[in-house]
């Protein structure tokens, strides 16, 4: 008499184990499979690609520049500044430095001080990532002048500033030069001239 008492536990645990079988077919069937190629080789997942690596900058353009204007008679030089403000020039600068800034500065070929007639300068660093102190003192041996020649405008870099014309300032006029580059000292054998721009051939 003891079957019939355990047909019905048995009949639970049947009913029991089909729920599980068909759970899990399931769960196989929306399971993702592996992407197959058209032969049905199972493909990998597509490899990280590298990096960029960065490209290098375009070389810079070099300019040559050749002789220009004389510097005497600075009457002469004068007028033909003030004709070429928008003219890309190399002037050699007697240049005062002191342990916190340069200037005052005038156009010259050595370091004697400045004659009557010399044409003085207001360095404009406004175009410049690293001021003029940083870049002459590494070129400079004397303590407190340097020579070098200096590439830039006969103008000040930001136009449309205030005018100091007419008025009574201490010292010698100085005419405004954006200063674009430290070419290097000025050398014994250099020619007394405004270096100017080669034209193109």
């Amino acid at each position: 008499m003891t079957a019939p008492t355990r047909l019905p536990a048995l009949l639970s645990s049947c009913a029991a184990l089909t729920l599980l079988l068909v759970a899990c077919g399931n769960h196989s069937a929306t399971a993702p499979k592996p992407e197959t190629s058209p032969q049905g080789e199972a493909q990998s997942a597509p490899a990280a690609q590298p990096e960029e690596t960065a490209k290098p900058e375009a070389p810079v353009t070099q300019v040559q520049f050749i002789d220009g204007p004389a510097l005497s008679p600075t009457a002469d030089l004068r007028r033909w500044l003030s004709e070429h403000k928008d003219t890309l020039i190399r002037l050699p600068l007697a240049i005062e430095m002191s342990g916190f800034d340069v200037g005052p500065a005038w156009i010259s070929m050595n370091n004697n001080d400045a004659g009557a007639d010399a044409i003085h300068v207001s360095l404009d660093q406004g175009a410049l990532s690293v001021g003029l102190l940083e870049r002459l003192t590494p070129l400079c041996t004397a303590p407190t002048r340097c020579v070098a020649w200096l590439q830039g405008y006969w103008k000040p870099t930001v136009a449309g500033g205030p005018s100091l014309d007419g008025l009574e300032l201490p010292g010698p006029k100085k005419a405004p030069f954006s200063v674009r580059e430290v070419v290097g000292l000025v050398g014994e054998g250099d020619t007394a001239t405004v270096k100017v721009v080669a034209p193109k051939s």
